[in-house]
């Protein structure tokens, strides 16, 4: 039985079956029973186990590319969206504020109604050291949800110096009502958040897991 040690960690699924370099030897009398032992103990998985992955949908955007919300987020058009809540620990920046109202101004052009949007953030600390007051960033993004005329909403701005949990999530939650009145909650994660998705010059990939 011939054996295989790769010097290095095995490349992403069906990559390639074996990565080089990789030693060719043989197996002896020891390694091989204790192969059979591993094989003989393995269970055998059906053959749809990962059709789960069929009902993961991803865009990748490249700089100079044009950020087309509506086809990204076509599940949001025309709904009744009862909460929108995004998960972005730098939307709130003063540099990126404009991006994430142009993002609000799209979703609710594209849904047919907003109930109400949730924000969290935390403060941000630029270049030269600066850091605008939480309470500051709060009044500001209160300004960009009020213009969007909604029936509630709620920004929650996180202090550098609060302690807990390390803040990185970036994610867009909408809670849809369907015509039944059932909810259904659709998740966007954002690998480089709001100011990369409205950002042209950037790059960015967005993942959604259909519910």
């Amino acid at each position: 039985m011939p054996a295989i040690r790769q010097h290095f960690a095995v490349q992403p699924l069906l990559e390639g079956l074996i990565a080089a370099p990789a030693d060719i030897g043989a197996v002896d009398e020891t390694l091989s029973t204790e192969l059979h032992q591993l094989l003989s103990s393995s269970v055998l998985l059906p053959e749809d186990v990962l059709k789960d992955g069929e009902r993961m949908s991803m865009w990748e955007l490249r700089a100079g590319e044009a950020r087309d919300l509506d086809r990204i987020f076509s599940v949001v058009a025309g709904s009744q969206i009862k909460c929108l809540t995004i998960w972005d620990p730098y939307c709130g920046a003063k540099s990126n504020r404009g991006k994430l109202r142009s993002f609000l101004y799209a979703i609710s052009a594209l849904a047919k109604h907003i109930e109400h949007v949730a924000i969290h953030c935390k403060e941000y600390r630029d270049k030269d050291g600066d850091v605008e007051f939480h309470l500051d960033v709060e009044r500001h993004l209160d300004d960009i949800l009020a213009s969007l005329r909604l029936l509630s909403s709620d920004v929650k701005v996180r202090r550098l110096k609060e302690s807990g949990r390390t803040f990185h999530d970036r994610t867009v939650d909408a809670t849809i009502i369907a015509d039944d009145g059932c909810e259904t909650l659709h998740r966007f994660f954002l690998t480089g958040g709001i100011d990369y998705l409205m950002d042209e010059r950037s790059e960015t990939r967005i993942f959604y897991r259909r519910p």
